[in-house]
């Protein structure tokens, strides 16, 4: 019986279990989605749902109080929604601003009451519901609505309404207050083209005033200047001046234009013209709509209304061919690239990856390559970039350098020939061996695609990797200090004064990152011993010993009296070089 008994308890307080689930936690979602949808104007209908919208503003004084002449200052703005697109039709026929009218109907679709404020009001005046501020009257596939709004409450945060012959008055949120206010430009289409860049087939600006036309087609989506000349068109350029044209500019409208001459469009000083398909669209720049020239008259099409947008869409648009072609110079796979050669004034330079595809300089001889200037310089062809274009009879001059790029030990498959400087001085030209253009680039790019032997130099005084560092011995004089080093510790100092922890650190971190500012010579030069830069006598010098039995030597001289510079000496084998004083500080405080 105990056990049949405690069945029964558990199937009970599962039963209790289950209903506490369904009805309290999924009961009370579904209970509160229904209580809001019980308060909502328009139950069950969506943004998509709605076909026209119509908001009535009707003025008040500052005090509140209405207008004499109600009937001629009211002001209503109509919206209807046709083949899925939003237009206004009142006060004017218009392209519809799609993002803010669809925000005003996502709104209204769910605008709700808030509480009833009095079921049969004696008298609607002290509510401003006499003469509602603003009627919105909504018209949808489920259903339709007129919501008159009266006086803000006390608090400011809602409307006193009524919904169309209800005689209650209810309270509605004012969050739609900022919308309801805005004037009719505001919910109007403010582009000047409503087509994307991929969208498009062609795109043409013309200059009736010089009778120019420059002209780009779409090739594949692929953009190609094919007026006045066929050349690849800088991309980025192209695409912001559709992106700024298909984004809000129109800053004003006027709707019932006078003369074309008043606005300089009955000979604009640009005519923009965009095929999409079988469709066209075109844009006309004006004169200056203000005295100050900040905004410009222009016009979609040929008629319709004349609008006003900011002067930097005017400047879009420079009568200069170059200023929308292509400034690449080198169309190159970099990453292909097995060898370059450089030959200039300065001697031939040849860099090429081997097996582990690091760089080396092979062309001159070097005591190690800097792979990553080998790198940077490569980096600096591709994105190398032109000022200007040769004019019909400019000279290209005498060459004054060549750049060969390979993917193999055969022949070239790119090559760049530097000339001479155009008749203003500024720059060179440059020809690429897959252009038939001349470029004209700058002086200091010109400087890195022509560099010395001394840029793509390792200069890093000694390499090493500090854990396999074994001791450091710093000597000066007849001073010495010694330590061993084992990671970051350090043990078995000797030497006075004595040096601290942080003192080691330093002095091991200064010769690990120690770099040359310019290397001298490679290699021991009979006609330049250790004396010539003062270092037959060195004022302090540096011995690292490292796990594998290697020993490096670094040696330092006084200051040059002229330059401040301090030559260093790299062991035996007879690297010299100039070092930075400032870098090598916690070295020269050990001198006595």
């Amino acid at each position: 019986m105990m056990r049949f008994r405690n069945i029964t308890l558990l199937i009970v307080l599962a039963a209790l279990a289950c209903w506490y689930y369904f009805y309290e936690i999924r009961g009370s979602a579904q209970r509160e989605e229904a209580a809001r949808e019980a308060t909502r104007i328009l139950p069950g209908v969506t943004a998509s749902d709605i076909t026209s919208l119509a908001i009535t503003r009707i003025p008040r004084l500052p005090d509140g109080t209405v207008f004499d002449d109600v009937t001629d200052l009211t002001h209503t703005i109509r919206f209807s929604h046709i083949d899925m697109t939003w237009k206004l039709v009142e006060p004017v026929c218009a392209e519809g601003n799609q993002d803010t009218i669809g925000s005003l109907a996502a709104d209204l679709a769910v605008i709700a009451h808030e509480r009833v404020i009095e079921e049969q009001p004696s008298d609607r005046t002290p509510y401003g519901l006499d003469i509602p501020a603003f009627v919105i009257d909504i018209e949808s596939l489920k259903g339709n609505a007129r919501i008159q709004l009266g006086d803000e409450n006390p608090a400011g945060n809602a409307f006193y309404a009524s919904i169309g012959t209800d005689p209650a008055i209810i309270l509605i949120n004012n969050g739609i207050r900022p919308l309801l206010l805005k004037n009719v430009d505001h919910f109007r289409d403010r582009r000047l083209i409503s087509v994307a860049d991929h969208a498009m087939t062609s795109f043409s600006i013309i200059f009736p005033l010089s009778d120019m036309r420059i002209a780009f087609v779409n090739e594949g989506d692929e953009w190609v200047m094919e007026q006045p000349i066929r050349s690849p068109v800088d991309a980025m350029r192209l695409e912001d001046i559709v992106a700024t044209l298909a984004s809000p500019v129109i800053t004003g409208f006027i709707d019932a234009p006078e003369d074309p001459l008043r606005y300089g469009l009955a000979r604009p000083s640009v005519v923009l013209e965009f095929v999409s398909g079988d469709n066209m669209q075109s844009v006309s720049l004006g004169t200056d709509a203000d005295p100050g020239g900040k905004t410009r008259y222009a016009r979609k099409g040929d008629t319709g209304p004349v609008v006003i947008v900011g002067k930097n869409v005017a400047e879009l648009f420079p009568e200069d061919v170059f200023y929308y072609r292509s400034k690449t110079v080198c169309r190159l796979d970099s990453t292909v690239v097995q060898r370059i050669r450089i030959d200039s004034e300065n001697g031939s330079i040849v860099a090429e990856k081997d097996d582990s595809l690091a760089w080396r300089i092979i062309e001159p001889s070097v005591l190690r390559t800097d792979g990553e200037a080998v790198s940077g310089f490569l980096s600096d062809l591709t994105y190398l970039r032109a000022t200007g274009v040769m004019a019909m009879g400019d000279s290209f001059g005498s060459p004054i350098g060549r750049i060969q790029v390979f993917e193999s030990e055969e022949a070239p498959v790119w090559e760049l020939t530097i000339g001479g400087r155009p008749v203003d001085g500024v720059g060179r030209w440059v020809q690429a061996s897959d252009d038939t253009t001349v470029y004209r680039v700058s002086d200091e790019d010109i400087d890195r695609l022509l560099p010395e032997i001394d840029r793509f130099m390792d200069k890093r005084v000694v390499e090493f990797d500090r854990m396999d560092l074994s001791s450091v011995e710093i000597s000066s004089g007849d001073r010495i200090w010694r330590y061993s080093v084992n990671g970051d510790r350090y043990n078995g100092i000797t030497g006075e004064p004595a040096l601290d922890v942080d003192t080691m650190e330093n002095l091991t971190w200064t010769l690990h990152t120690l770099r040359f500012e310019r290397i001298i010579q490679q290699t021991a030069d009979p006609t330049a011993g250790p004396d010539v830069f003062g270092l037959d006598h060195p004022i302090i010098a540096a011995r690292l010993s490292f796990s594998n039995k290697r020993i490096v030597e670094i040696q330092f001289s006084k200051r040059d009296a002229v330059t401040d510079e301090i030559y260093a000496r790299l062991g035996d084998f007879g690297v010299i070089g100039t070092v930075d004083p400032r870098h090598i500080e916690p070295l020269l405080i050990l001198i006595p």
